[in-house]
C-alpha cells in the first residue's frame, strides 16, 4: 500500500537511446527524467529528495543495493539501473496511484504503459513481467517527446479526478452511486484491452468484440426494461455523443454487433467447420480461421470508439449529473438530448471542449 501522504511517486521504464530528451523536463505537476543522462548515484539522491523514505531502514535497504543483497524485487543495483531509460515523477493523489496514473496516460495516448519500477516512500519495487508485456518495454523517443510536448501534464492535472474511478477508495465507496460503479466497471474492462494487442489466438477476436459491446451496452443501454432494439438505441445515443468525431459509427457498431452475435449465438461455428483443414494445428493458422481485414478494421475502430466513450461518459457524469438534479444518470441526459435541442447543444458543447484535450 502506498502512503497517501507521500508527496510524489516515481515510475521508471526501459526505452531506446534517448538523445533529445533533456536530463529533466519539468511540466507541472509532472517531471520527466532522462535516466541515461543521470548517474546511478545522482538517481538515488534525487529519488530520496523527491520521494522521501518512510524511515531509516527503508532508506538503507530499499533504494541502492548490492547484487548479492538483492531480494524480493526490492531496491536497485548499478547493473539494473543501466537497463532503465526514463521515468516520470507525479503527485501522489491516490492509493495505488501508479495504476490510476498509467490509465490516465493510456486514455491520453491510446498506448498502455507498464512500468519497470515503482518508487514510493517504501522504496524501489520492480514489476514482474510476462511475455505479453514485452512490446511495452521499449518506447521510441519520438513517442515519448510527443507525450511531453502535446500537453499530457495539463490533461492529467485537469482530469485526474475524473479517472479516479479506475480504483476503489474504500473510505468513499459507501457514498458511490450506481453511476460511480458503472464508470468503475467500464474503466477496468477497457483497461484490459491492451492484452488484445499482443495476444492473438482462436478466441481473441471474439472475446474482444464481446467485451467491447458489453461496455457499450453497460454505458448506453443499461437498466432499461425494454430489451428490443437495443442496438438501435445504442447507436442513436452514441451518435449524439460522438457522431461528429466518428461519422461511420452506425456501420462500425452494426458490424461489431454482428461479429459479437455470431460468437455468442453460435453461427461462427458453422464457418469454422467449413474452413478448418487437416493440419491446422499451429496457433497462427487457427487464429486466421476467424480473421479478416474487415475484422481487423472493425476491431481497431471499436477500440478508438471505446477510448472516447468511457472518457466522455465520465466527463458528462461529472458535469451534468453530479452537479445538477435535472437527470438521474447519463443515459437520461442522452435520451433527453435526442428529444430537445437545448440538452443536445449542452451535451455537444461539453464534448467539443473536452475532445480537444486528446491529441
Amino acid at each position: 500500500m502506498i502512503d497517501r501522504f507521500a508527496d510524489c511517486v516515481f515510475i521508471g521504464f526501459k526505452a531506446e537511446q534517448l538523445k533529445n530528451l533533456p536530463l529533466l523536463s519539468k511540466k507541472a505537476p509532472l517531471e520527466y527524467w532522462n535516466l541515461q543522462k543521470m548517474s546511478y548515484y545522482q538517481f538515488i539522491r534525487r529519488l530520496k529528495a523527491k520521494v522521501p523514505p518512510a524511515n531509516e531502514n527503508v532508506s538503507k535497504h530499499n533504494y541502492s543495493v548490492e547484487k548479492e543483497d538483492k531480494q524480493f524485487g526490492i531496491g536497485i543495483t548499478k547493473e539494473e539501473y543501466e537497463k532503465l531509460s526514463w521515468g516520470i515523477l507525479f503527485p501522489n493523489y491516490y492509493d495505488y496511484n501508479f495504476y490510476h496514473f498509467t490509465f490516465c496516460l493510456y486514455e491520453f495516448k491510446d498506448f498502455f504503459l507498464t512500468p519497470d519500477i515503482l518508487v514510493t516512500n517504501i522504496g524501489i519495487q520492480w514489476f514482474p513481467r510476462d511475455k505479453n508485456d514485452a512490446y511495452m518495454q521499449l518506447w521510441f523517443e519520438d513517442e515519448l517527446l510527443e507525450i511531453i510536448n502535446s500537453g499530457f501534464h495539463n490533461f492529467y492535472e485537469k482530469y485526474h479526478q475524473t479517472f479516479s474511478r479506475i480504483i476503489i477508495d474504500y473510505s468513499q465507496i459507501s457514498k458511490w452511486s450506481q453511476e460511480d460503479w458503472r464508470i468503475y466497471m467500464s474503466f477496468n474492462l477497457y483497461r484490459d484491452f491492451h492484452t488484445y494487442k499482443t495476444e492473438r489466438h482462436l478466441l481473441t477476436w471474439q472475446k474482444e468484440f464481446v467485451d467491447s459491446m458489453t461496455i457499450f451496452e453497460m454505458l448506453l443501454t443499461a437498466e432499461e426494461n425494454e430489451q428490443t432494439e437495443i442496438g438501435y438505441r445504442l447507436k442513436k445515443r452514441f451518435g449524439l455523443l460522438l457522431g461528429k468525431q466518428f461519422p461511420d459509427y452506425a456501420t462500425v457498431l452494426s458490424k461489431a454487433y454482428k461479429f459479437r452475435s455470431e460468437f455468442v449465438h453460435g453461427s461462427i461455428f458453422v464457418g469454422l467447420k467449413k474452413r478448418t483443414k487437416v493440419g491446422d494445428d499451429e496457433a497462427s493458422g487457427i487464429a486466421n480461421l476467424t480473421f479478416s481485414k474487415e475484422v481487423l478494421y472493425i476491431s481497431t475502430e471499436i477500440q478508438r470508439y471505446l477510448r472516447y466513450l468511457v472518457f466522455m461518459y465520465a466527463v458528462l457524469y461529472e458535469e451534468m449529473i453530479k452537479t445538477s438534479s435535472d437527470f438521474k444518470d447519463v443515459i437520461s441526459a442522452l435520451e433527453a438530448g435526442l428529444l430537445d435541442d437545448f440538452t443536445k447543444k449542452k451535451i455537444q458543447k461539453i464534448v467539443s471542449k473536452t475532445i480537444r484535450w486528446l491529441p
